[in-house]
């Protein structure tokens, strides 16, 4: 059986111990030189400041300064004149926002998700089991271990039956930190296989497909 593994990476959007950003901030900067750019790949080998994106000549660079920083990472792009502006003030007052926003709205009545907004693990896991009781006939869920956080890991069976001789395609997805899309893409996947499965079925009959959801 052929496979065809699709490489997704996201962060789980929980974390064992809550951690606050008041105050910390965001700085886009851009280096428009080599040696500008070396002395920002020279701070990111200190590990002293939070690089959220990667570093490359005339292209935007993200980094987030915690409050005892801030002074130090300006003083520091201003020494090799590197451009930059304040990309996100206070993170803490974005990450409050996105927790205050109301998650369950009409798209669904049997699972706590609506692609609005990024979710936590147990709603991820609530959708699972979900899709599988209301589709028994397409889905099925089975527990692939637990995370080293001893969060349950959740493997979807996507399938109409067959003789096991179906290609398959793996889709996994939360491996890497803060790359939040990846699980909110996967499962926005897994709900347009199954509950729209009659706009395409080709998509399910021709294929087995199994997804991990959060790695």
């Amino acid at each position: 059986m052929k496979t065809l593994v699709v490489w997704l990476a996201v962060v789980c959007p929980i974390l064992a111990t809550v951690q606050r950003y008041d105050g910390y901030q965001v700085y886009e900067v851009t280096a428009k030189t080599i040696p500008q750019m070396k002395a920002l790949m020279e701070l990111a080998q200190l590990e002293s400041f939070d690089f959220w994106t990667r570093i490359s000549l005339n292209a935007s660079t993200d980094i987030m300064a915690a409050p005892d920083q801030v002074n130090q990472l300006l003083d520091y792009l201003s020494k090799y004149q590197i451009e930059f502006r304040t990309k996100i003030n206070n993170v803490q007052e974005l990450i409050d926002r996105q927790e205050d926003t109301p998650k369950l709205g009409p798209h669904s009545p049997r699972y706590n998700m609506t692609w609005d907004n990024y979710y936590r693990h147990e709603d991820i896991v609530e959708f699972a089991y979900e899709l599988a009781a209301t589709y028994p006939n397409l889905v099925s869920v089975s527990s692939a271990g637990q995370s080293y956080e001893g969060r349950e890991m959740v493997l979807m069976k996507i399938s109409s039956g067959g003789d096991g001789t179906k290609n398959a395609i793996f889709v996994d997805a939360g491996i890497h930190a803060r790359e939040w899309i990846a699980p909110a893409t996967v499962t926005y996947i897994i709900r347009e296989l199954v509950e729209n499965y009659e706009a395409h079925p080709q998509y399910i009959d021709d294929v087995d497909w199994f997804f991990m959801p959060l790695i």
